[in-house]
């Protein structure tokens, strides 16, 4: 704990860790797992991370559906997930080049296997990048109670 303060108080900005990187450091992973210091926003990352760990096991339907609640889903519904996009857009260019995609994911805990498989699943148009549509809908459960008005609208 006493390093990671350190670190968040580097003069240079680009030294310093992201939110993400101290969220996933293990001392706050105990104190999560313990039942201390869970945050609504570190509960929400690692719900969307499921969600994501899960992609590559959806089938076609499920992320053509997924595409189109995210096209109808206002961006200000789920911080969460614009402020883990923004993190992962580390070009500015409002999408994600896949490289850094791979890069995040591993920053927010995930193997570089996993990553890999993760990033093979979203990248559909196999352009190497993912648009923000994408993006929200791989982070997307369907079974989650506030998209039963957009299934329905379907």
């Amino acid at each position: 704990a006493v390093e990671a303060c350190k670190e968040m108080l580097r003069k240079d900005r680009q030294a310093r860790p992201s939110a993400a990187d101290i969220l996933w450091r293990p001392f706050l992973q105990q104190a999560s797992s313990a039942g201390e210091g869970t945050t609504p926003d570190a509960v929400a990352i690692r719900q969307i991370l499921e969600c994501l760990v899960k992609l590559p096991e959806r089938g076609l339907l499920y992320m053509s559906v997924s595409l189109e609640v995210a096209r109808r889903w206002p961006a200000n519904q789920n911080p969460v997930v614009k402020g883990m996009f923004t993190e992962l857009n580390m070009g500015g260019a409002g999408r994600l080049e896949k490289p850094h995609f791979l890069q995040g994911l591993q920053r927010f805990g995930l193997s570089e296997a996993r990553a890999r498989h993760v990033g093979d699943a979203i990248d559909i148009s196999r352009d190497g990048c993912i648009d923000w549509t994408t993006f929200v809908a791989a982070c997307t459960d369907l079974g989650a109670p506030e998209f039963e008005d957009y299934l329905r609208d379907l």
